[in-house]
């Protein structure tokens, strides 16, 4: 059996049908699968652009306070 892969405007079209709550959920699952084989740093960097595509600066700065 052959998968076909979905694109990202149908993953866009079926979260914009749900509850925020539920989506969140949804995607937080999909999100632990990948994490499984990423490395730290790519997890690292992937949850600092979730927060502020300039995480890494703020991080920074804050450690010198």
């Amino acid at each position: 059996m052959r998968i076909e892969p979905v694109s990202m405007e149908s993953i866009s079209k079926s979260i914009a049908h749900m509850e925020p709550d539920k989506a969140l959920e949804a995607i937080s699952s999909v999100i632990r699968e990948l994490f499984r084989n990423l490395d730290d740093e790519t997890k690292y960097s992937f949850m600092m652009g979730l927060i502020d595509k300039s995480g890494k600066d703020k991080i920074s700065s804050m450690v010198h306070l």
